[in-house]
């Protein structure tokens, strides 16, 4: 089984508040040597602008390095405004952490070849 770090955000909304905290917390797990991180968005119903920021740019440190970042319980507000700003098709997106889980174990994606399809949040 493939080790997942996973971040859940303590609050409704994600805004520039929490950006630093987000980052923070994919640097010490890249350091740590994680591959897998999931943020899981169950919880969260608004994104800001700078939320959405920070997301874009750990999404492509994790990407960098090989390792694959998934956002996990994306649904009502936020998923419609990841559609809206055409970025819901640039991250994984899955219905919850045990689903991104099992994405990994049936389809272990190398540093070159990401995960081919994402469950859908739907």
């Amino acid at each position: 089984m493939f080790d997942v770090k996973v971040y859940q955000p303590g609050n409704r909304i994600l805004s520039a508040m929490d950006s630093v905290t987000l980052a923070t917390w994919v640097s010490e797990s890249l350091e740590a040597g994680a591959k897998y991180l999931a943020i899981d968005l169950k919880l969260v119903s608004f994104l800001d602008s700078r939320g959405l920021g920070a997301l874009v740019l750990v999404h492509n440190r994790v990407e960098k390095i090989g390792g694959i970042l998934a956002l996990c319980g994306v649904s009502g507000q936020l998923e419609m405004l990841l559609e809206l700003t055409n970025m819901k098709s640039r991250f994984n997106i899955y219905q919850s952490v045990p689903a991104f889980k099992g994405a990994i174990a049936e389809e272990p994606p190398t540093s070159s070849t990401p995960l081919s399809a994402p469950v859908p949040s739907h």
